[in-house]
């Protein structure tokens, strides 16, 4: 379970070693330069991988309807405060999380993009990323949390 960060621009960045979040929480201050790329692979020989998937919250969309969203985050200016919450419809994973039947491996590969997604323009922006794979008899494991911190 490794985080990359790559440039926003396209732009490719000298190499730089994945954060792992695989046995511990990490926090990271992030320029708002990069976007996040979560790659995880799941694996159970006996009841095999059913699904992996970003982990889900419930948040309330400022309407007051409590719904379910893979990644969240707050931007904040001075002393009001906007909640942003985005849901990742399109997810790339090696092999489909939609092939047939569940799998013995499983490959989550997926682009974050919260600064251009969410176009927040404000002082304050951060959020996290956990993955949680399924096994076959229904079992969920989820990863450790990457909390991250855009700088202004």
């Amino acid at each position: 379970m490794d985080i990359k960060l790559e440039r926003r621009d396209g732009q490719p960045i000298p190499e730089t070693e994945a954060i792992s979040i695989l046995s511990q929480d990490v926090t990271r201050k992030i320029s708002r330069l990069y976007r996040i790329r979560v790659i995880a692979t799941a694996g159970d020989p006996e009841s095999w991988i059913a699904s992996t998937s970003l982990a889900t919250v419930e948040g309330n969309d400022g309407h007051g309807d409590l719904k379910s969203y893979n990644v969240s985050w707050r931007c904040a200016s001075g002393s009001g405060e906007l909640q942003h919450l985005l849901r990742l419809e399109a997810m790339t994973t090696t092999p489909p999380i939609a092939q047939p039947g569940p799998q013995e491996l499983s490959r989550l590969d997926v682009t974050v993009d919260p600064v251009g997604q969410a176009g927040c323009q404000t002082d304050f922006l951060d959020g996290f990323i956990r993955v949680v794979a399924r096994n076959g008899a229904g079992q969920p494991n989820a990863s450790k949390t990457f909390h991250f911190e855009f700088l202004p």
